[in-house]
């Protein structure tokens, strides 16, 4: 934010008509920073949280200048339900990928769904959900992506993941044991959500 005016007609800034360097919550932050120069002042603010959100203004000639901000904080997460499932060949599957803290939901537009097959020691792979070889049918509505396979297969047997395509480079791990029909224990690290799956054979 900006405060133009000769240096010696200005009188500083103020946070809901307290001195900044004077308010209790705002100057103890950190997060304020305030450089004078001879005909504009700057006032800087790092890492905005919603203690920032208010009036701002600064004296110039003893008239007020007002900068009113409003702060949103948008904390965006990712869901899949059902979280564990078994099913038997050719049972029909669904999977949902429901994204929370979204203000828009053409977001749902940007994710992608992943698989790793069981016990795969790769990385997972983007899910085939159209065209020739595709196993799943996936269909968006609102805020959550959908999935689903009248018939399921054995290659179908493994870990799914859904995944926003803004937000690269998280990472999710699963750590599975198979007891003597099915014991999963997964772990979601940094908003990634594994689904996993056991398909049986008839």
């Amino acid at each position: 934010m900006h405060c133009e005016g000769n240096e010696g007609d200005r009188s500083g800034w103020y946070f809901n008509n307290i001195p900044i360097e004077q308010h209790p919550v705002v100057n103890r932050s950190g997060n304020v920073e305030v450089n004078e120069h001879l005909k504009v002042s700057i006032l800087a603010l790092h890492r905005i949280n919603p203690n920032n959100e208010g009036e701002y203004s600064c004296v110039v000639k003893g008239e007020k200048f007002l900068v009113r901000m409003r702060v949103e904080l948008t904390i965006l997460d990712l869901a899949v339900n059902p979280p564990s499932t078994d099913a038997r060949e050719g049972d029909g599957i669904e999977l949902h990928c429901v994204v929370t803290g979204a203000s828009d939901s053409s977001i749902v537009q940007d994710i992608v769904w992943y698989f790793s097959p069981r016990d795969s020691f790769s990385p997972p792979v983007p899910l085939p959900v159209s065209g020739p070889g595709a196993l799943f049918i996936r269909k968006d509505r609102g805020f959550t992506s959908f999935i689903s396979s009248r018939s399921a297969r054995p290659q179908m047997d493994g870990v799914y993941y859904c995944r926003l395509r803004s937000t690269p480079g998280r990472e999710a791990k699963g750590d599975v044991k198979i007891c003597e029909f099915y014991l999963t224990r997964k772990l979601i690290y940094n908003g990634i959500h594994p689904f996993i799956m056991r398909v049986f054979s008839a």
